[in-house]
């Protein structure tokens, strides 16, 4: 009775670490997915101002092209 016991208590132990850990993963996937949804709208802005200042480039090239 006393190893059922010890054997309960062991189980019970890995069962608490394992729930920790995932609760723990689950932390940090919401984490990491934060990250990365900032860093896509970061990329988009940066990518929407490149693009602005393609066009500016160009007006200013053919502005010099007609002088």
């Amino acid at each position: 009775i006393n190893s059922l016991e010890e054997e309960q208590k062991t189980l019970s132990d890995q069962l608490r670490k394992s729930h920790s850990d995932i609760l723990n993963q689950e932390s940090e996937l919401r984490r990491v997915s934060k990250e990365r949804d900032v860093g896509t709208v970061r990329m988009e802005e940066l990518q929407r101002r490149f693009q602005l200042l393609q066009e500016e480039s160009r007006g200013f090239q053919e502005r010099l092209n007609v002088s």
